[in-house]
């Protein structure tokens, strides 16, 4: 994934919605199990179709 991609989110009630990623950025994450590590992992900001946005997971995305 990279800014710039045309993207598929489906948890949002089964009917899919897409958008457009427009910036990236490294967080960092951290384990829910000891010890509790952190770990760097990317969120992307997307632009929906409708006009809102907001920052996701790569696993919550899919790419079209």
């Amino acid at each position: 994934m990279k800014v710039g991609d045309l993207v598929k989110h489906s948890d949002s009630g089964g009917t899919p919605i897409y958008g457009i990623i427009t910036e990236e950025k490294a967080v960092h994450k951290t384990a829910a199990n000891w010890p509790h590590k952190q770990y760097p992992i990317t969120k992307y900001r997307v632009e929906w179709a409708y006009g809102d946005w907001g920052w996701f997971f790569q696993h919550n995305l899919e790419v079209v």
